[in-house]
């Protein structure tokens, strides 16, 4: 008797037509950058507050940072004790503004022809070019051949084998830039302005066959101390990149993990608040805790597009410091193709189903309409 009740009651269910609808596009959308976007800053967060912090101590940041800049110092004191670098009041802690510095005194040379003695004057040690090409590699060939090159565009120097100097309707200008008080005018700028691209496109020459053939002085070497720092910056890329990831799985297995498990319907934050839910695609029922992980599990690869701007709220670090970090801009790409071509699909899916949703078999629909469903099907909602 029991058995015969239970067995109308499903078919009466069966009988039943039920009519439900996905979300709209526009929410379909909205959900997927919600999520990403909670997901994003609770990993900042756990970035900022636990992860970096704790790897630091771990590591010994502070530590290896003393380590960088012992080497930085030893590299650089290469250059500074072989006059291929000035150092400006003798201060050798800041190398942008001592390689201004040295253009000044490598532009005296060829400017102050009349002076002999000071810092700003006609010495030859000034001229840093020909310090490192003749005094160091004995290249004149090189020396004369960079020179030669500039003078195609510039016309600038006069050049007589291995003496080279500013011609004087270009030196003349120039004298204003060392008088206190005075301006160099529009043609003066001008002319100092070619002559700075001048010094830099040189100076790069310099530097290139010095990280190439290396650079010594008595028993220290530029490579080897440029080695030691490398080593160093790269295993600090490599914590940082071991803290970003960190705060990306945590924040994610609370997110996608055990907010779901906790609320027994597999729903994230964001479907609270949305007040949607996921179903199966073939049975319109809400999808078993295994599928359920399963499904998210697909979040933790399309999220990866998040990767690459965590790193962008630490203002200390540069895009380029970032593009160097390991794995990041991969993982970044991946998970951006990823977004785009899900994208895709909730433009043009008839029911506005997303990759993940098509991965997993599912859809998402309001939480109305599947209280609907459950109510004739004789279930209790469980809200």
């Amino acid at each position: 008797m029991y058995s015969d009740e239970i067995r109308q009651q499903e078919e009466e269910n069966s009988a039943i037509e039920i009519d439900i609808h996905p979300i709209s596009r526009w929410k379909r959308f909205l959900l997927a950058i919600s999520d990403l976007t909670i997901h994003f800053i609770l990993s900042f967060i756990l970035l900022m507050v636990a992860t970096t912090p704790l790897l630091s101590f771990i590591t010994k940041s502070d530590a290896r940072g003393e380590e960088m800049r012992s080497a930085e110092i030893n590299r650089d004191d290469v250059l500074y004790n072989n006059s291929i670098l000035f150092a400006r009041h003798n201060s050798k802690t800041d190398y942008n503004d001592n390689l201004l510095y040295t253009f000044d005194r490598y532009l005296s040379y060829y400017v102050n022809s009349d002076v002999s003695e000071g810092e700003f004057s006609h010495n030859i040690k000034n001229e840093v070019i020909h310090t490192f090409f003749i005094g160091i590699r004995n290249d004149e060939i090189t020396y004369i051949d960079l020179y030669s090159k500039q003078n195609v565009k510039y016309e600038y120097f006069a050049i007589s084998e291995s003496n080279i100097s500013l011609k004087e309707e270009y030196r003349i200008p120039l004298t204003y830039y060392f008088i206190e008080g005075e301006s160099l005018g529009k043609n003066g700028q001008e002319i100092y302005n070619n002559i700075s691209t001048i010094f830099t496109i040189l100076y790069k020459q310099v530097m290139g066959d010095i990280y190439k053939n290396d650079l010594t002085y008595g028993s220290e070497s530029f490579i080897k101390w440029n080695n030691e720092l490398m080593r160093l910056q790269n295993l600090d890329r490599i914590y940082f990149a071991i803290a970003i990831f960190a705060a990306y799985l945590i924040a994610y297995i609370i997110l996608y993990v055990v907010i779901p498990l906790i609320n027994h319907r597999g729903k994230t934050i964001t479907m609270y608040i949305m007040k949607v839910e996921r179903i199966g695609i073939n049975n319109l029922s809400r999808l078993k805790t295994f599928d359920t992980i399963l499904t998210y599990l697909y979040y933790l690869i399309f999220n990866f597009t998040m990767l690459i701007f965590l790193p962008l709220t630490f203002m200390s670090y540069s895009l380029v410091y970032i593009l160097n970090l390991p794995f990041i801009p991969y993982f970044f790409i991946v998970g951006l193709l990823l977004n785009i071509v899900s994208l895709f699909f909730i433009i043009f899916n008839s029911m506005n189903r997303s990759l993940c949703d098509i991965f997993s078999k599912s859809v998402v629909v309001s939480a109305e309409d599947l209280d609907h469903v459950d109510m004739m099907k004789g279930y209790d909602s469980g809200r």
